[in-house]
């Protein structure tokens, strides 16, 4: 690439930045289509933790130490719902 075609493309690629995306409300079948029969991996609290949602409305809470719990998972019409013993 000869240097004249390099600094607009150098511009270019300054200029683009990191995308930033606002926010999506979802549905509740929303909701329920991206949890159903699948496991969310993340931090709550600084621990690491892995839940996952059945498609039966069950769900399991597993910590990176081993700790696990079982509850009821549900959705209504905008929002994650559960329950725990």
């Amino acid at each position: 690439m000869t240097r004249s075609r390099l600094i607009p493309f150098v511009a270019l690629i300054a200029l683009a930045g990191p995308a930033h995306a606002d926010p999506v409300k979802l549905t509740g079948a929303e909701i329920k289509a991206a949890f159903t029969s699948n496991t969310v991996h993340g931090t709550w609290a600084g621990k690491e933790y892995w839940s996952y949602f059945g498609g039966d409305g069950w769900t399991t809470y597993l910590t990176a130490g081993g700790d696990s719990s079982n509850g009821r998972w549900g959705v209504n019409a905008t929002q994650y719902c559960s329950t725990w013993a």
